[in-house]
């Protein structure tokens, strides 16, 4: 396993993307962040997931990932 713990709060996402919490529920409500429902209200986010999304946008800008 990775040194980093793997499914985030939402609290921990949005400091893991430096957004506020509001803008994460926003962003998940338009299924723009991978989410694991764990039950009624209880939202977590893989830490894997959320990196990997990181740099796919990033090689869709056209940014070279190994520079």
């Amino acid at each position: 396993m990775d040194n980093f713990k793997r499914l985030l709060t939402p609290s921990e996402t949005a400091e893991f993307l430096s957004v506020s919490r509001q803008r994460v529920y926003e962003l998940t409500r338009r299924g723009e962040l991978p989410v694991v429902i764990l039950g009624s209200r209880q939202y977590r986010y893989d830490a894997r997931e959320l990196d990997r999304m990181i740099v796919d946008k990033k090689n869709t800008l056209g940014e070279n990932p190994s520079s």
